[in-house]
Order: C-alpha cells, then structure tokens, then sequence
C-alpha cells in the first residue's frame, strides 16, 4: 500500500509536470521558439505508469486471494478471468523487459499471474457439471488424495464450492492433481 500510495504521488507530479510542459510550448510556439521534447520527462512518465500498473495488479491478485472464501466457482465468468490475466501477463512481460531494476516484484507478478491462472482453471474443471462420482474416484485413485471425495460430497449437497476451500485443499501444490483434475473434466465432457 506504501508503495503504491508513493508511485500515485509520483505520477501526479509528473501529471503536473507535464501539464506545464504543454503550458511551456504554447509560449514557445507563440514567441515562434523552437520548441522543447521533454523527453526525459516522457520517459519517466511511462516508468512512473508501468510501476503503478505492477503494483495495482498485485494489490488486485491479493484481493482475490483475500476474498476468495466469497467466490464461488459457479459465479466465475471465464471469459472475463481469461482477459484479466491476458492484461495481467501484459504487464508483467513489459515490466520485466522495461523494469530490470524491479526484477523481485516483477518475478512476484509473474508468480502470482501464473497461481491465479491455475486457480481458476483448475476451478472450471472443477465445477464441470459433467464430473461424476466416478470421476472422482479416478482422480483419488491417480493422486492418492481424498480430495475428490470432498468436492463431490459439496457438489452432491449443492453445498457452493468457493475458491477458498479449492485453496484450503491445497489442489494448487500438486502438478498431479492439477492434470488429473483436468484429465477427468475433459473426459467426463466427451461423456456426454
């Protein structure tokens, strides 16, 4: 918060900036000057914009994780996370080719682009209305954990299953629960 708080200050100076530099040109071409680039403001301006955009999209990742006990898998609009991290990843890439000074927050961003990717990929396949008890059990049988069992009670029940409790699960920390996961939605979709 800090942090961003400090780059939000940084970019209404440069707003002021440059609105003096626009004011400064009006003069000079008025007394016919040739007039002044102010590139380095320029410059810095971008690198201002792209650290806010670094530390906006960090602070919005956390507050997903924060509220992820209120989001429902059912509720999730996949399109709309798909175009999400699609702008997510476009920061972080031009973050990491333009920001080499800031290489630890950026790596952070491109950690947690990728986390909340899985997350809610893994969620769609979860919340496949297709995936039966069956299903279920391969997934158990493939991976030796009781994780299927638990989702498929909560889905039976139509208790709602919330991103919290695909995280408290911990699905996101097994490369193989993840593939079986989406091996047995993938499968059971064919199913139908």
């Amino acid at each position: 918060q800090a942090v961003l708080s400090a780059v939000r200050d940084l970019s209404e100076q440069i707003t002021a900036l440059e609105e003096r530099g626009r004011h400064m040109k009006l003069y000079q071409r008025a007394l016919r000057r040739p007039m002044s680039m102010f590139t380095e403001l320029l410059d810095m301006s971008q690198a201002v914009a792209l650290k806010r955009s670094v530390w906006e999209t960090l602070l919005e990742i956390d507050d997903i994780f924060v509220r992820a006990n209120a989001i429902l898998l059912e509720g999730i609009d996949k399109k709309a996370e798909d175009e999400r991290m699609q702008r997510w990843m476009q920061i972080a890439l031009r973050a990491d080719k333009e920001l080499p000074s800031n290489s630890s927050v950026v790596a952070q961003l491109k950690r947690k682009v990728t986390e909340h990717r899985d997350l809610i990929v893994t969620c769609t396949h979860i919340a496949n209305t297709a995936l039966r008890e069956r299903h279920w059990a391969a997934i158990e049988a493939a991976t030796g954990q009781k994780l299927g069992r638990q989702l498929a009670t909560a889905k039976r029940n139509s208790e709602p299953i919330s991103l919290g409790l695909v995280l408290r699960l911990n699905v996101l920390t097994s490369p193989l629960l993840l593939e079986e996961i989406q091996k047995a939605s993938l499968k059971a979709s064919q199913e139908l």
